[in-house]
């Protein structure tokens, strides 16, 4: 891998974008750089899914970090390895919308809504880290949270909710990661989208996307993701 230039230019004035795809006798290296408004593939399709470097996977890949390029999230950051898990060991949680940005091998799926709309939001612009922070924090509802309830239904308030924070691609669950909330009188712990310094998914500065991609929510020992 030391023959590829991981320190490329932007693209010529005359264009808003470089696609660099070339054929690679030493394995497969991807990336989309948005910031630098470049996509690099260079790939060995002959030797990973016995095809062409035009045909369905290679294609399916150029898709995904065209998604990048036009600010499309990798929802497969969200994932846990069980494996990696340490407070539940052996949960795992994967994304469950198929998509390109999601499990890009899956031939039978496209773009899914939520990258969609980023896409189209985007449209012919050319994007900055503060479009994309800003697009990123806009994209949470105003309110979200958590609510507990008994067997019959009933809220339980002053009950202590755990949340383990999931690191962007990690896939692991660490005991660091925490903070804890307790219910109120509806049984409610509840936090507001557009409050960005108290997002519990945790900003770290003016031009940044979240600490965290998911959490796990831990009640009465038992476990949601």
């Amino acid at each position: 891998m030391n023959n590829i230039n991981f320190n490329i230019s932007l693209p010529e004035d005359n264009c808003d974008y470089r696609i660099i795809y070339s054929h690679s006798p030493y394995g497969s290296y991807i990336h989309s750089d948005y910031f630098n408004r470049s996509i690099r593939l260079s790939i060995n399709p002959e030797l990973e899914w016995n095809e062409t470097i035009w045909d369905q996977y290679s294609t399916r890949i150029l898709s995904h970090e065209l998604g990048h390029s036009r600010g499309a999230y990798d929802l497969y950051s969200v994932n846990v390895n069980g494996n990696k898990n340490e407070i539940f060991s052996g949960i795992n949680y994967n994304y469950p919308i198929g998509s390109i940005m999601n499990y890009l091998y899956d031939l039978n799926t496209n773009f899914d809504e939520h990258s969609l709309y980023i896409i189209n939001q985007y449209a012919g612009k050319i994007i900055t880290p503060q479009m994309s922070s800003d697009m990123f924090w806009s994209l949470f509802p105003f309110k979200f949270g958590v609510q507990v309830k008994d067997m019959f239904n009933n809220p339980i308030e002053n009950i202590t909710v755990q949340f383990y924070g999931v690191r962007w691609l990690q896939e692991s669950v660490n005991k660091n990661d925490k903070f804890e909330r307790k219910t109120d009188n509806n049984g409610k712990v509840t936090f507001y989208g557009n409050d960005i310094n108290n997002n519990p998914y945790e900003r770290t500065g003016p031009t940044s996307l979240s600490t965290y991609s998911n959490f796990m929510i831990v009640i009465y020992n038992e476990v949601c993701i």
